[in-house]
């Protein structure tokens, strides 16, 4: 356990190497054994925590933390359910983001007496920011039409 820090939040910090592979944007600890690079979080959840994965499982990260090795927080699960959550996750962010934005939008149009027409067109420039910065994404609306 000399890669790991415990944080306040429960979560395994994992201090030592990192690496991607795969296409993955997210970094993972990674270490070598035997001349095997062997993945942190993998270890943790099906050495330590005893939840073996069966093939073409992944190990989701309940706390949406890739460096975290918390056997606690590893939950093996079909590839197609961790994408599911990921997206749902991904989907809670952008809504959580909007509505942070509206909400401050809001308390300043209401202060400069300003019209409901500032707040659609937040909406709408979030909206169409999303899409610019998240292309690839899943809608489960109209794409022209935010949803919220």
């Amino acid at each position: 356990m000399s890669f790991v820090d415990i944080l306040p939040n429960g979560c395994w910090f994992w201090t030592g190497a990192r690496s991607r592979g795969k296409g993955n944007r997210k970094w993972y600890g990674t270490f070598h054994f035997q001349g095997k690079s062997i993945r942190a979080h993998r270890f943790s959840c099906d050495v330590i925590g005893g939840k073996v994965c069966p093939p073409g499982w992944h190990r989701d990260h309940n706390c949406q933390f890739s460096l975290c090795v918390c056997p606690d927080h590893l939950e093996p699960m079909l590839r197609e359910k961790n994408q599911e959550l990921k997206v749902e996750r991904m989907r809670a962010a952008v809504r959580i983001a909007v509505e942070a934005a509206l909400d401050a939008q809001h308390a300043a149009c209401l202060a400069n007496d300003a019209s409901q027409a500032k707040i659609d067109a937040l909406v709408t420039s979030e909206w169409k920011r999303h899409q610019v910065f998240c292309p690839n994404s899943v809608h489960l609306a109209d794409e022209t039409d935010p949803g919220f």
